[in-house]
């Protein structure tokens, strides 16, 4: 059995993160549909994100010796990427069918902001401890994101509604998967880690070659499904009444 230097799992997931950025950038010279050059800029940007996240993981496979302030500096990183490219991933789904500003723009806009204040305030000047902080951003918040987007695109391939042209399409059935299976490296990614003491989580990613594998492979689905959304499936759509 093939066996590969813990450095080349995370040189794939940056890789296959960057790659998905470059044709997404080619695809979105080729479209001229408004709302899917919205959708891939997310996207794009969101890919963009992702592979920095990851970055602190290289480094250490890398065997590069970091102080404890700079491994904080990593954590801080590595949580706004994520954050901000969950948004990204999200807004760009949503702004496919709904038309409401303040779902698409001034939510995510006045959420954020109030969200980092609130996440920099338990780092430096409150007693909470780290382990608290990450359950609360695991759980409130990639957790559900994940769930929406996993949940939405499973939707659009069983009932196509809005987007009629992309039911049993299998791009479709990719980004939910994608995006499951994302959630999953997630939870165990996190489980594995708090069981240790926060100056070793990195470390602990690091290690778990499998699952940043398996999420290098999300990270694919997510990104062949997101490319096949262009002018050939897309209807424009009617925007989601709110009840």
């Amino acid at each position: 059995m093939l066996t590969l230097p813990p450095i080349s799992y995370s040189v794939i997931i940056v890789i296959t993160s960057f790659v998905a950025v470059f044709i997404l950038f080619l695809r979105i010279q080729k479209n001229h549909i408004l709302n899917t050059r919205f959708f891939f800029w997310h996207y794009m940007v969101g890919f963009v994100l992702f592979g920095l996240a990851h970055l602190p993981v290289l480094l250490i496979n890398l065997r590069i010796e970091i102080s404890y302030n700079i491994l904080l500096f990593l954590y801080i990183f590595g949580f706004f990427t994520i954050f901000i490219a969950h948004q990204l991933f999200l807004r760009g789904t949503n702004s496919l069918f709904i038309k409401d500003r303040i779902f698409t723009t001034i939510f995510p806009i006045v959420v954020f902001p109030l969200f980092a204040a609130l996440t920099l305030f338990l780092f430096f000047v409150s007693q909470i401890g780290p382990i608290l902080i990450y359950t609360v951003l695991m759980w409130g918040f990639l957790i559900p994101i994940n769930l929406y987007l996993t949940f939405i695109f499973l939707y659009f391939f069983i009932k196509g509604a809005p987007f009629y042209p992309v039911k049993r399409q299998l791009y479709a059935l990719f980004l939910s998967l994608g995006w499951l299976v994302t959630l999953i490296t997630y939870i165990i990614l996190w489980v594995r880690s708090v069981a240790y003491s926060p100056e070793f989580w990195v470390l602990e990613v690091a290690s778990s070659k499998g699952w940043l594998l398996i999420r290098a492979i999300a990270y694919f689905l997510i990104f062949v499904g997101a490319m096949f959304f262009s002018d050939r499936y897309y209807k424009k759509p009617e925007s989601i009444e709110k009840n």
